[in-house]
């Protein structure tokens, strides 16, 4: 490779790697890797370099994240493949802790720079060394001394199993359930204070405009098998719940066969628009099931009695056969 350029005494690596072809550069290469390999795998003990990673963990606001300074320890080889390729595990290394970490080696041109650090099952460790000059060529012990010196070990992955980096996903982790726990605080909070809301605003107009509207008049509810199909769906035996609304709008609340829970006019006196009266504290409106869906049944429940001035409860429409709010 070198003795082509005229340097008559470069030691030539393609010769010895049985590459006659000064031209095969890549021979040259391989051989140069491979006098790394040996030497890497030829120490009892491999002094293994700090390893700085950040641990990143999803979670409600996107993301959390902690710096991690990790201190590997070897302590034994496990197998190793001398004649790996470029970019393959030439050893693997067993670890003080347990945990497993993999062995690549490369000869680069590129200058080395920093590789970012990621998080896997099992480590990653990589030895990358700028090609040597062909004056450190010249010797075995010159060539090795060069490489020795310039060599780069950069952890690339470190194991998840690691006890430092367990503990710190484990740290990430119940921080976030703590975050959890107070979003989902303030949200309840919100949704209360929106009920408050909802009941003044409640209060204010049944004050102001209650003496402009007559009364309606009730009649008995459905009986028979009209009452099982006036609450569609209705888990057998649950209880009912009544509410009475601002403009003496009359609900009732029921656990469907299904674990749903729903609200709906009280039947027989459904109003027109209806489907929009009640606000997202409470719940979602259903098309299809022609009702509205409380997917968190306790803030449902919670705003629904803010908005009433009455809430009543029971376990059939027939024992409201009068205004299902008197007495």
């Amino acid at each position: 490779m070198v003795a082509k350029q005229g340097e008559v005494l470069t030691w030539h690596f393609a010769h010895v790697a049985r590459q006659e072809n000064p031209e095969c550069y890549a021979g040259a290469l391989n051989l140069i890797r491979r006098l790394a390999i040996e030497d890497i795998l030829g120490k009892a003990v491999l002094k293994l370099p700090e390893c700085h990673v950040t641990i990143r963990r999803p979670s409600r606001l996107g993301h959390s994240d902690a710096k991690l300074a990790w201190q590997p320890e070897f302590e034994r080889w496990v197998d190793f493949a001398m004649d790996a390729p470029k970019g393959a595990t030439v050893a693997r290394i067993h670890l003080v802790d347990g945990e497993i970490a993999e062995l690549s080696v490369e000869a680069t041109e590129s200058p080395i720079s920093a590789l970012p650090v990621a998080v896997g099952d099992a480590g990653m460790i990589v030895c990358r060394f700028p090609i040597p000059a062909p004056k450190h060529l010249r010797t075995f012990e010159a060539a090795m001394a060069q490489i020795r010196a310039t060599a780069a070990w950069q952890w690339i992955r470190v194991p998840a199993g690691a006890a430092q980096v367990k503990r710190a996903i484990e740290q990430l982790d119940a921080q976030d359930r703590l975050e959890a726990a107070r979003i989902d605080k303030l949200a309840h909070q919100r949704a209360i204070e929106a009920g408050s809301r909802w009941a003044g605003i409640a209060r204010r107009n049944r004050a102001g405009e209650a003496f402009l509207r007559p009364r309606p008049a009730f009649g008995p509810p459905p009986t028979g098998g009209g009452a099982e199909d006036a609450l569609p769906g209705r888990s057998p035996g649950c209880t009912l719940t009544f509410y009475r609304l601002p403009d003496s709008k009359l609900w009732v609340r029921y656990m469907r066969s299904d674990r749903r829970y729903v609200v709906i006019p009280f039947p027989g006196y459904q109003w027109n628009g209806w489907e929009n009266d009640l606000p997202p504290a409470v719940g979602r409106y259903d098309p299809e099931l022609k009702a509205f869906v409380l997917d968190d049944v306790f803030r449902g429940m919670e705003a629904l009695a803010a908005l009433s001035s009455t809430v009543k409860s029971g376990r059939s429409l027939a024992e409201f056969t009068s205004d299902p709010f008197e007495n």
